[in-house]
């Protein structure tokens, strides 16, 4: 009735009163008047009941705010590239700002000068998927690179366009170019001989520090820890840092102006519109997070390796000693991951590469390793404590009391078989065939790496856990000329997660929600809730686990349910729980 009277009251044309009494302006008048109100009627009940989170839900309300970086806060350009997905580019000039004309919108840039983000390209048909889950076809796929190309140098250079070429890459081709550079950084690698132990002993140390830190008692004989947000994340973001030589701030690095946050934000920003840019409404604003963190990893790496450059350039006496008491390698131990790193810059400066190359490789290289060793551990985590692998669990925490290693890393290699969602990609470029099928230049040729290990046509017993499993050489690490560099070193990481927690007495998920870590399936890409549930992301976030205390011990007392929960249910409750508190 609210909205009903106003329009009512102008409905006819009103015959004109002296005396003015009441709501009596002329018709033009009542009509802007009162439309305006019943407006400002709808909008409240908009903005109250319909544009809220818990009718759009978390994310939906987070999907539909504008961002100001992008044409002023224009929402128009993600509409279109929803409605018709992969037909325009992302960076379509016509369709970044559609109210204008291509011609006017390509004037209007170069006049900004900014017309080096944008492309002139017409729209065409999006390029059809093709999903094998074999092993046999995996292996035809990626030994036939001439056939099946690599699709990463594309969004690589659109970070930099017009002014830095990443061609030279390893990941970027299939040329001797490319494969000579991947030589290279094996053999940088190589010279930091402990470097597999390093890792070990890196996430015994800081890993046991991070725990006590981030550990919440809720009372005696019971605790809880986010093990995703507080624990692996930060390691990931250190490990990376120490190896890769970055400026995170640490007590080998004092001076280091990054944070744990604000590495692995800036690497996963890059890994996402690399290698996961799966959705073209969000593939701009994608590009200029990944640009920001690109640079920010460039701006504070470079001046690391600039120290390098200038204590190599001194030669031996009191200037290296003093150089070396001077510079950032002073805080550096002997042997520790960040030693490891100091030495692969330094024999990539010895290969002869300037110190802008090796700084580019560095953040190259590293962003592959940030998230995806972090979702690994979740899943094999997730498996080895589900109520009925609670055997195969305490096996877990008995080798970790033996300080079996080699047995760990069997133990988790098995477990990262039975659950891995790892995929790889590539672009067909000629006709072929793959399982039966016939396969046509410019499709996306989707490899499930994870499936394919548990392929019942091919592995035998295939869904059983066996640990003394002969290993596939198709792997979630990839196969072939482009398989996982440092596949080793990230199972050495998620080894080492596992023995952290194994030493987690009754470790289990935490009741309720916060327990629970929400998944769903975009295509053939498993897609993970954030916290607070509006932000969907390729690799876990957040899990949320109790325990009693340290030792070993697996959980076997009643799990409380878990099962998910409305959010009008929360408020509910929330309400309830008030209306007792007050009386």
């Amino acid at each position: 009735m609210v909205e009903f009277y106003p329009g009512l009251m102008i409905e006819d044309t009103k015959p004109v009163r002296n005396a003015g009494t009441g709501i009596c302006p002329t018709y033009t008048l009542g009509r802007a008047v009162l439309s305006d109100a019943v407006t400002l009627v709808r909008s409240d009940r908009f903005n109250t009941l319909d544009y809220t989170v818990s009718n759009l839900t978390s994310w939906g309300y987070n999907e539909v705010q504008q961002d100001y970086k992008t044409m002023g806060g224009s929402m128009l350009y993600k509409l279109i590239q929803r409605g018709i997905p992969g037909w325009f580019p992302y960076n379509s000039v016509a369709i970044m700002q559609p109210m204008y004309t291509k011609k006017a919108n390509a004037a209007i840039a170069k006049e900004l000068g900014t017309i080096a983000q944008f492309t002139l390209d017409d729209p065409k048909p999006p390029a059809t998927p093709f999903v094998v889950a074999t092993s046999a076809s995996i292996r035809t796929v990626l030994s036939n690179p001439k056939q099946y190309v690599l699709p990463w140098l594309a969004p690589l250079n659109s970070l930099f366009p017009g002014k830095k070429d990443f061609s030279w890459f390893m990941l970027s081709g299939d040329t001797p170019v490319n494969f000579q550079e991947r030589i290279n950084m094996q053999k940088a690698m190589k010279k930091a001989p402990n470097l597999h132990n390093a890792i070990h002993e890196f996430v015994e140390k800081i890993g046991a520090e991070l725990i006590k830190k981030e550990t919440f008692t809720l009372k005696e004989g019971l605790n809880q820890i986010d093990i995703i947000r507080d624990i692996a994340i930060p390691l990931n973001a250190r490990l990376l840092a120490d190896m890769f030589y970055f400026d995170l701030k640490s007590e080998e690095n004092p001076d280091g102006v990054l944070n744990a946050a604000e590495l692995y934000n800036n690497l996963l920003n890059i890994r996402i519109w690399g290698v996961n840019n799966n959705d073209p409404g969000q593939a701009w604003n994608r590009r200029r997070r990944a640009q920001e963190g690109a640079q920010v990893i460039i701006d504070t790496t470079r001046k690391l390796v600039d120290e390098v450059v200038r204590g190599r350039g001194l030669g031996l006496g009191i200037a290296t000693a003093l150089s070396d008491r001077l510079s950032r390698k002073a805080y550096i131990k002997k042997d520790s991951l960040r030693w490891c790193g100091y030495q692969i810059v330094d024999e990539l400066l010895a290969q002869g590469n300037s110190a802008e190359r090796v700084t580019d490789n560095l953040w190259l290289t590293a962003f592959g390793g940030i998230g995806a060793p972090v979702t690994a551990f979740y899943e094999v985590l997730e498996f080895f404590l589900r109520p009925e692998n609670a055997s195969i669990w305490a096996e877990v925490q008995g080798l970790t009391l033996k300080g079996d290693d080699a047995g760990l890393h069997e133990y988790v290699r098995e477990a990262q078989r039975l659950t891995s969602t790892q995929r790889n990609v590539r672009v067909a470029v000629a006709p072929g065939e793959l399982e039966g099928k016939q396969v046509q230049p410019g499709n996306a040729i989707v490899m499930l790496l994870g499936e394919a290990g548990r392929n019942p046509t091919e592995i035998e017993d295939a869904t059983t856990f066996n640990p003394k499993r002969k290993i596939n050489d198709v792997s979630s690490f990839s196969f072939g000329q482009h398989e996982c560099l440092a596949k080793d070193l990230a199972l050495a990481f998620i080894v080492g997660l596992v023995k952290l927690a194994a030493d987690l007495r009754q470790l289990r998920p935490a009741p309720g929600q916060m327990g629970q870590v929400r998944t769903i399936r975009v295509g053939t890409e498993k897609a993970y809730l954030n916290d607070s549930w509006s932000y969907l992301a390729f690799d876990a976030s957040t899990w949320k686990l109790h325990f009693d205390g340290h030792g070993k011990g697996a959980f076997t007392g009643e799990r409380q349910p878990t099962e998910q929960v409305e959010m009008q249910q929360y408020y509910f409750l929330l309400k309830k729980a008030k209306d007792e508190l007050l009386g």
